[in-house]
């Protein structure tokens, strides 16, 4: 194997071959040794703790970590190879199966933001839907995808395809239809109470406004806005 005369190396070059050689010391003894210590080693090598610490989400963050070393202690009564689980862990990210760890008991009072996804098949007795006037969808789309020929199609250093520009009302409305699905989720949360922040007397513009069209259906005499929630999903594009 080709050795690196470290002396010759610039700093900056210098950080990048003590990650390679971290890198290859775990990847050389990865089967030789638990899982969970592999993925221990690296957190500590890297100070990973430390720095996670450090982010508006880290103590999330570091539970996430402490739950994969919990995942790979359980995996390896029955693992193959370091491989297998990551790409179980993959099969689970693909199958929406990857949920973050709690961070409190389940039944601890208190306030928790998810994101709608996650919040699918969940009810709480009060749901409030946060962010109103962030975008429904996107001004242009995302990707498109072309099963027949085996096609994913999406913006690459601000350039698109012609083919996505081509697709671009197709993808949109498909972006809107999506939108009201999640609106439909996230409205349906709710057992007693469902509050929908609003901005002002102007209407709003945002990814609340996608329910407004199945859900608002005037005002209460006291004032508040009397709500309809479709039994199917069907009920929303009517």
């Amino acid at each position: 194997m080709y050795r690196v005369d470290r002396a010759a190396l610039d700093p900056v070059v210098m950080e990048v071959a003590d990650a390679l050689a971290l890198l290859r010391q775990l990847h050389v003894g990865r089967n030789h040794r638990p899982i969970a210590k592999t993925i221990t080693m690296l957190l500590e090598a890297v100070r990973a703790h430390a720095g996670i610490a450090l982010w508006p989400t880290g103590e999330q963050a570091l539970a996430n970590c402490q739950r994969l070393i919990d995942m790979a202690r359980h995996f390896e009564g029955g693992a193959s190879s370091f491989r297998a689980f990551v790409e179980r862990l993959e099969a689970d990210a693909e199958g929406g199966e990857a949920d973050e760890a709690p961070i409190v008991e389940e039944g601890t009072e208190g306030v928790r933001v998810m994101t709608v996804h996650k919040a699918k098949g969940l009810e709480f007795p009060v749901v409030i839907l946060a962010d109103p006037t962030c975008n429904a969808t996107r001004d242009t789309p995302s990707r498109h995808i072309e099963p027949v020929r085996r096609l994913w199609l999406e913006p690459l250093c601000g350039s698109a395809p012609i083919q996505l520009l081509e697709a671009a009302d197709e993808e949109l409305r498909r972006d809107q239809a999506e939108a009201i699905r999640v609106a439909y989720v996230a409205a349906t949360r709710a057992r007693d109470l469902l509050v929908a922040p609003t901005c002002g007397d102007q209407p709003i513009q945002g990814w609340l406004e996608v329910s407004t069209r199945w859900c608002i259906r005037g005002m209460t005499p006291d004032g508040n806005l009397s709500l309809h929630l479709p039994a199917r999903r069907s009920e929303m594009i009517a």
